[in-house]
């Protein structure tokens, strides 16, 4: 039993982590994974894990079947959708190492030219910044709202997410991230 709450545990912490990313961005991000084999739907949790670390392979792997398969992402603004092919976070990283020049993109360019890479990397750093920094890269552009409309949309994730997964996902150092919990706290 408590196998199964950790994984139950870690499957809402994901989950709440993904919210945290679509308020921010006021974006909603689904991930999709239907097994062709056997017919599983895979929860968040189970595609995370389903995902290795070869930027080569492109796939997530069923955890009934074993089968290995690529999953979609759909990323949601109001009722606009677009749906693209969801990469693990070793992938987008390799791609925004990889790729010369990504860096100089703009958020909106690199989601023109970009979709599968750009929504992938929102979904798993929350930021392009984020993301170029786990690989010692700057990245000049703006692109989250300014901080005290962040702060308003962050708000309601203190105490359900670390203040270091906020950081990490906003880009805000983690003291700044306590000093709101804790005035947010006082009201």
């Amino acid at each position: 039993m408590r196998l199964e709450q950790r994984v139950l545990h870690q499957l809402r912490l994901a989950q709440c982590r993904l919210e945290l990313v679509a308020a921010i961005h006021e974006r909603k991000y689904v991930p999709i994974a239907h097994c062709p084999k056997c017919g599983h739907d895979l929860n968040l949790l189970e595609i995370l894990k389903g995902f290795n670390a070869d930027p080569q392979d492109r796939t997530t792997k069923c955890p009934e079947c074993q089968t290995r398969f690529p999953c979609h992402l759909t990323a949601a603004l109001g009722e606009a959708r677009v749906d693209v092919a969801f990469f693990c976070a070793a992938q987008t990283r390799w791609f925004l190492r990889t790729t010369s020049g990504a860096n100089l993109l703009t958020p909106e360019e690199m989601e023109k030219t970009h979709p599968a890479y750009y929504h992938s990397a929102i979904a798993h750093f929350g930021s392009l910044t984020a993301a170029f920094k786990l690989e010692n890269l700057h990245y000049s552009f703006v692109e989250l709202p300014p901080e005290e409309i962040l702060r308003q949309r962050i708000t309601p994730f203190f105490g359900k997410l670390a203040d270091r997964t906020i950081a990490r996902v906003t880009g805000v150092p983690q003291a700044k991230i306590q000093s709101w919990r804790m005035k947010a706290k006082k009201k």
